[in-house]
């Protein structure tokens, strides 16, 4: 009996140990989910939210394929401890405001096969010890420069199966261990070249991708093939293939030859080479592209003053491809020049801007050539609105209204004195 004594005493500490854990795992667990010590999965559950009697102590949550559709700022404010969270294959949209800053001591991230559309720059706040992040399979269209601000320690990021077509690369820097970020099927079409001279570059899985081989993309064919390229990006090499342009789709960016990136210059067709208004009228004047993709719209005025897109000189402004005066005087009176450039090059075309009565508009029908020939449009008795726009980059709509306030409109049949039509702005385009 002596020598069953040590036998003994060990089957009542393994029975004590086994009641304590089938205790750990139903005192305390909400329908629905399993607990074992510090593990609580609710895995497929068909939960809306997640449980707010979890066990405190719980560091390991899987909540995969539920239901959950919003992270509140309270969702996880019990939870402090976890290491790891499963949340994948729910119906995520979006996350509260510091909702996951609690988390101090996460480690694992997993939000694939969710429904968020766009990184934020604060949803990520606060988890300085995350080390993998997994969004997989959601639709991010966009992720903020400063989405990943803070994570020190972040060593993997999965963005692959999304809807990106750009992506933050300065942000890269702020990610001192990263050694994997995945961008694989996305919509990302070019390439930054700044890419090369990144610490990470070795990180980077940038393969499956619908590239745009045009100039801009040239550097990357070059840089493929310089024997330069990082480890983890050379395995990968033949899976980087154009799909635009049509005559190259589905070819390996690494068989191509620099010639074969071309972009097209951009061209200019001018519809209306002068713009007449009344003083103290305002006037718009736009520059638009029939072919190619422009880059810059740079506008030089009857001053010599260099107007860059998008910019304000107090009167004057640029806004897209349209330069506008508010309010029309004499010193404004002049030539103006649009310059546009895009990556094959650029040109230039010019418009006079006049003070006087808006009674003729002069068209140029093919302003590529040297001879510029001119049809002189004069209407009498008449109210004349011109509207330009552009659609789908080469479609150009011209409509003219007229507005007629007399019965007898003919030129030869009256012989009352010409009206003069109401003061109004001008539009000159650029098409």
């Amino acid at each position: 009996m002596v020598r069953q004594a040590p036998r003994m005493t060990s089957l009542c500490v393994l029975l004590l140990c086994t009641t304590l854990l089938c205790f750990t795992s139903t005192w305390g667990c909400p329908d629905g989910c399993e607990c074992l010590v510090s593990f609580v999965n609710c895995q497929a559950a068909g939960l809306t939210s997640v449980p707010t009697d979890l066990p405190l102590d719980t560091d390991h949550l899987d909540f995969t394929e539920n239901n959950l559709t919003y992270i509140h700022a309270d969702t996880f404010k019990q939870l402090s401890q976890i290491q790891q969270l499963y949340l994948a294959g729910n119906q995520i949209t979006d996350i509260e405001f510091r909702a996951l800053s609690m988390l101090k001591h996460l480690k694992i991230l997993d939000l694939r096969h969710n429904k968020l559309t766009e990184l934020r720059e604060y949803y990520f706040t606060g988890l300085s010890k995350l080390r993998q992040l997994f969004l997989v399979g959601n639709i991010i269209t966009k992720v903020d420069s400063m989405a990943f601000s803070g994570l020190f320690r972040i060593e993997k990021i999965y963005l692959g199966k999304n809807e990106l077509t750009s992506f933050p690369w300065a942000s890269l820097f702020l990610l001192p261990m990263l050694e994997q970020l995945d961008l694989t099927e996305n919509r990302i079409q070019v390439l930054d070249p700044k890419i090369r001279n990144m610490p990470q570059a070795n990180a980077l899985f940038l393969h499956d991708n619908p590239y745009r081989c045009n100039c801009q993309m040239r550097w990357f064919e070059e840089w493929l093939n310089s024997g330069l390229v990082p480890q983890g990006m050379d395995a990968y090499r033949n899976l980087y293939k154009c799909h635009l342009p049509e005559s190259l789709r589905q070819d390996k960016i690494v068989s191509l030859k620099q010639e074969d990136f071309y972009c097209a210059p951009p061209a200019l067709t001018v519809y209306s080479k002068t713009v007449v208004v009344e003083n103290g009228m305002p006037a718009s004047l736009c520059c638009h592209m029939t072919s190619g993709s422009p880059t810059d719209v740079q506008w030089l005025t009857a001053h010599n003053i260099t107007i860059n897109r998008n910019t304000s000189l107090g009167r004057i402004w640029t806004e897209g491809n349209c330069l506008h005066i508010r309010s029309v005087i004499n010193m404004d009176v002049g030539e103006y020049v649009c310059t546009v450039t895009n990556q094959g090059g650029a040109v230039s075309a010019s418009l006079s801007l006049d003070i006087g009565q808006p009674r003729t508009e002069q068209y140029n029908v093919n302003a590529n050539t040297t001879s510029e020939e001119e049809m002189t449009v004069t209407i009498d008795r008449t109210e004349v609105f011109i509207l330009c726009g552009f659609s789908s980059g080469s479609l150009v709509f011209v409509a003219m209204y007229l507005f007629i306030k007399w019965p007898n409109v003919g030129p030869c049949k009256s012989n009352k004195a010409p009206h003069h039509p109401p003061a109004h702005g001008g539009i000159g385009c650029f098409q």
